[in-house]
């Protein structure tokens, strides 16, 4: 079958990819990028793991080089950076400011990012906070995978980082009233458009140009406020 006309679980299936096989991602992700499939773009996935699909480990750049064909992949990923055509490898670490904004640098903008990193909470809100706003187009779509440690003890660690008192949720749980901005009063800072909650992750939709024209107008029924 032509890997184009290949569904992303049947793509998954072939590495073994735990985001079929464990996580079942290919029923959420193709409702948001199965559109993307023949555009060109940049996609910056941050976390590597294996590179050969018979040890995968769960990260996914076989998985997506074959699902975007026509895009230009990045990964950031804490150990050596190399470049395998399409697909080029940043070394970094998400939890450094500098090194967040070395990729920034780097990839310059970006239609897609995925957060498969350290998994830790503070990590995933800073590195959210920084690439959404300095990275992803607008219109374009920041998914942040793993979020299951928010659910874990304070004590309990990933990667070697100790969970504490971080959660994910309580970031995004604020940002319904900066969603409804026109009404709430409350200024959305980073252009978000919509979230989705699925289980184990959540995917964040950037505003195009023409939704912040629409979010910066005035609210028809201010008085009624």
């Amino acid at each position: 079958m032509d890997n184009k006309k290949k569904s992303f679980k049947e793509i998954g299936e072939t590495y073994n990819n735990d985001k079929i096989t464990y996580h079942r991602y290919d029923l959420i992700y193709p409702i948001f990028l199965e559109n993307l499939r023949k555009e060109h773009f940049n996609f910056l996935e941050i976390g590597l793991g294996s590179k050969n699909k018979d040890e995968d480990t769960g990260k996914s750049s076989h998985l997506f080089k074959e699902y975007f064909p026509y895009s230009t992949h990045f990964i950031m990923d804490i150990k050596d950076s190399n470049e395998d055509g399409n697909t080029k490898v940043i070394k970094g670490d998400q939890s450094k400011s500098e090194d967040l904004e070395k990729v920034t640098k780097i990839v310059k903008n970006a239609k897609l990012v995925i957060d498969d990193g350290s998994h830790h909470p503070r990590h995933q809100f800073d590195t959210f906070c920084y690439l959404f706003k300095n990275l992803l187009e607008n219109g374009g779509y920041y998914i942040i995978e793993d979020i299951e440690t928010s659910y874990w003890s304070q004590n309990s660690k990933v990667y070697g980082y100790t969970i504490g008192h971080d959660n994910i949720f309580d970031f995004f749980k604020r940002q319904i009233d900066e969603v409804n901005s026109e009404f709430s009063n409350k200024k959305n800072s980073l252009n978000i458009s919509m979230m989705t909650f699925a289980k184990n992750c959540i995917i964040i939709k950037k505003q195009t140009s023409e939704e912040i024209k629409i979010n910066n107008r005035e609210y028809r029924f201010k008085h009624l406020l």
